[in-house]
């Protein structure tokens, strides 16, 4: 079986397309946040969102322990975040969608 051979950045109607067709194939990610509300990506996403998209909050998932010396929004360590993104079934052979309602800057973060 072959896997499936996608590019870094998909158009909206590619993207409609595999929802329509092989939803099987892909994982959304809304990482939709605001620096001034940290609850706010959430309501969004609570409001409207991409079909079957999941929520990643910057602060909870997106981000790993401040320790007072590693800035505001520290990475998370690698093992944390492949298993918080396996927890909403991420697999190998899936398309990753990432998206935010902020032009891309919290979504760049998962990417």
């Amino acid at each position: 079986m072959s896997t499936p051979r996608y590019t870094t950045l998909i158009s909206a109607a590619q993207l409609a397309a595999l929802i329509a067709s092989k939803p099987e194939t892909i994982i959304i990610f809304d990482c939709s946040f605001d620096l001034t509300d940290d609850t706010a990506g959430k309501r969004a996403y609570n409001t409207e969102h991409l079909p079957g998209a999941h929520y990643l909050h910057l602060g909870e998932t997106l981000s790993g322990p401040r320790t007072g010396h590693n800035g505001r929004h520290p990475l998370p360590e690698r093992t944390t975040l492949a298993q918080a993104l396996a927890s909403y079934g991420l697999q190998n052979q899936h398309q990753v969608i990432v998206y935010d309602t902020q032009g891309g800057i919290f979504a760049a973060r998962l990417w």
